[in-house]
């Protein structure tokens, strides 16, 4: 009964909780992204934090993308591209990974610089950081706990300062003034996800 009825709801949709609509809409987000985000209205609602790492963003430059030569079908390569985003952990991510290279065998370079992005920016999430982008010559890092951030900078070539006002957001802003050659796009992300991937992981008091 109970797979009956998840089918059905997988079908025709949830609805409208507090009226009599079925839209249909959980057919085309997936039943789990579904659920994800009506806990993120109901906490909304209830006024707690609702971070999640997709509300993260890296601007640095680099993207990546699944061609259609690796996986041909329109709705199982934008099932790819929605794992990808609502990825939760490192694990999780890895997961998705060993998923798609044996359904599809090994992901082109533009594939594997999405999930590169996608393990700077769940690694991002984890340091707090909600934002990274460069302006001319400095990588700006938002985040709610610079100490973080600059832990994981520590002892990488070039400058690290935060500005002591934080921003109306209230976010803190840490300026990172690499070596002129480290803000080639590449070769920023791969500094990037090595200090983020090496930095110690926040204590769950603080994540």
């Amino acid at each position: 009964g109970f797979k009956i009825a998840m089918r059905d709801l997988e079908i025709r949709g949830a609805g409208n909780l507090l009226g009599p609509e079925q839209s249909g809409h959980i057919a085309a987000v997936g039943y789990d992204l579904y659920c994800r985000l009506l806990d993120q209205a109901a906490r909304e609602m209830r006024n707690e934090t609702t971070a999640e790492p997709s509300q993260t963003t890296v601007e640095i430059g680099v993207s990546g993308l699944i061609p259609k030569t690796h996986i041909p079908g329109e709705s199982r390569r934008l099932e790819a591209y929605r794992r990808i985003a609502a990825c939760q952990s490192q694990a999780e991510l890895t997961s998705i990974h060993a998923d798609l290279t044996a359904a599809y065998g090994k992901p082109p370079e533009s594939t594997e610089r999405l999930f590169e992005l996608a393990e700077v920016r769940l690694a991002a999430f984890a340091l707090t950081i909600r934002s990274i982008a460069v302006h001319e010559h400095d990588v700006v890092i938002r985040c709610a706990d610079p100490s973080k951030v600059e832990a994981a900078l520590k002892g990488v070539q070039g400058t690290v300062r935060t500005l002591s006002a934080r921003t109306e957001d209230g976010f803190a802003e840490v300026y990172f003034r690499p070596p002129d050659s480290y803000l080639e796009p590449l070769t920023l992300l791969r500094v990037l996800r090595k200090r983020f991937l090496g930095a110690p992981a926040p204590t769950p008091a603080r994540a």
